[in-house]
């Protein structure tokens, strides 16, 4: 089931953004990765593509303050 973030723009008054396609999953793995607040407040980015004991691919590994 897809999932819609909605994104907004304040300049003087409030706006959403129109949605758009990204070009690849890694491009926004690559925001994220940048700015991983954008997930929560004081995420920290461990790994990318990283593989699992059960051979599986976690997209970005990461913690928060509360581990």
């Amino acid at each position: 089931m897809p999932i819609e973030l909605g994104i907004w723009r304040i300049d003087g008054k409030l706006q959403r953004v129109s949605a758009s396609r990204l070009e690849s999953e890694s491009k926004l793995e690559d925001f994220l990765e940048q700015d991983p607040n954008l997930l929560g407040p004081n995420i920290l980015i461990i790994g990318r593509q990283m593989t699992t004991g059960f051979r599986k691919k976690i997209d970005l590994f990461g913690i928060n303050a509360e581990g």
